[in-house]
């Protein structure tokens, strides 16, 4: 009998439908609810609910465009990965334009929130390296399947593409526990314990230099 992980299948997403691009913004969603930015951000739940659907409507959407998103399933959508290769992020004032109507959208949930999350984005840009890198925005875990090796593939996936491409990767995380993965797979901490704004969640940055392609995973 096959294992959850051996199960688990990872696709390259390169166009949604609107009930596939809804069905994973609600996953996105409800995987994020309880981490630590969109918590301090998003104080009201029914809200943050309503702003992080619309912040990955966004994401996805730009990021099947302009960068990567791959997608777990087993065989229901159970985690999703979204990266940028060098000089596809931050995004420019013409993509940002394109996706306002879902910027309205998370403004109208939470607008408070809303000021919190940019004040956050703009610290998180200010300090990303000059040096050309493969950016990992969004890494996420349907809430059912956390802690069992979903994300460990969604990455294993990500790294062998970039090692591939021969490009160091770059990534942040609230979560110190991360932070010793991530070192695991060959990362250095950039920034430790990083404010984003006043009372918000610490964060930490992590570079992770290119290494030899192993087999595809």
């Amino acid at each position: 009998m096959q294992s959850d992980t051996e199960q688990i299948e990872i696709r390259d997403v390169r166009n949604l439908s609107l009930e596939q691009l809804r069905e994973a913004t609600v996953m996105l969603a409800d995987a994020f609810d309880t981490e630590p930015l969109p918590r301090a951000a998003f104080s009201n739940p029914a809200g943050r609910a309503k702003a992080l659907r619309a912040l990955f409507t966004v994401m996805l959407e730009d990021g099947m465009r302009f960068g990567r998103v791959h997608f777990a399933y087993n065989p229901a959508l159970v985690g999703a990965l979204v990266w940028y290769p060098p000089g596809a992020y931050p995004l420019p004032p013409s993509r940002h334009i394109r996706l306002m109507t879902q910027y309205l959208r998370m403004a109208a949930a939470d607008i408070l929130g809303c000021i919190k999350f940019l004040r956050a984005l703009a610290v998180l840009n200010r300090v990303r390296p000059k040096q050309p890198h493969c950016y990992c925005c969004c890494l996420a875990v349907a809430f059912s399947y956390q802690g069992r090796r979903v994300g460990p593939k969604l990455v294993a996936h990500f790294l062998y593409e970039v090692d591939r491409l021969r490009l160091p990767s770059y990534w942040e995380t609230q979560k110190q526990s991360s932070v010793y993965w991530y070192r695991r797979l060959g990362g250095c901490v950039l920034h430790e314990g990083l404010e984003l704004f006043h009372g918000g969640p610490r964060t930490w940055t992590v570079w992770r230099e290119a290494q030899q392609a192993n087999a595809a995973p």
